[in-house]
């Protein structure tokens, strides 16, 4: 084999890679709902560069998989997932600051924190409803009479 064969087959392995989007899913969290379904947060990490994805799966009771989305959240570190009664997904999610999927106002970041933190609802199916910055660390989820508490600290 030729010196160039080799390189343009190297170009040719590197070009599959690139283009397949090869990555690595990270175990993060689970949670196992009231009627016995079971929710997966994983983070897709992307070989070939430094992002991820947050990755959410829901299964049944039986094992079968009912839905499985992707949100661009980089870098997730979920503290506490609950569901509601109309199966609306609550998590509670810690990022880094400098993530630019999630944080829209940089200045309202605390200084010198390097991670930063939001409540994120979900529907049934799994798309996002909304997301609001904490700008602390929560820990618990709680709904009562209809509200939602988010219970952290700095």
């Amino acid at each position: 084999m030729k010196k160039w064969d080799t390189a343009i087959w190297i170009l040719f392995i590197a070009y599959i890679l690139f283009s397949q989007g090869l990555c690595v899913r990270r175990y993060k969290y689970s949670f196992t709902d009231y009627s016995g379904s079971s929710y997966v947060i994983l983070d897709k990490l992307y070989l070939m560069m430094t992002t991820s994805k947050l990755e959410m799966v829901k299964f049944d009771s039986s094992g079968n998989r009912q839905w499985l989305k992707t949100h661009d959240f980089e870098h997730p570190n979920p503290s506490y997932m609950l569901v509601d009664q109309n199966d609306n997904l609550y998590l509670a999610l810690a990022v880094p600051q400098d993530s630019n999927a999630l944080l829209q106002d940089k200045n309202t970041v605390p200084q010198g924190n390097n991670m930063d933190s939001c409540v994120i609802k979900f529907d049934s199916k799994g798309n996002l409803l909304w997301k609001r910055n904490t700008h602390l660390y929560v820990r618990y989820l709680r709904i009562a009479d209809d509200r939602l508490s988010a219970i952290g600290f700095k």
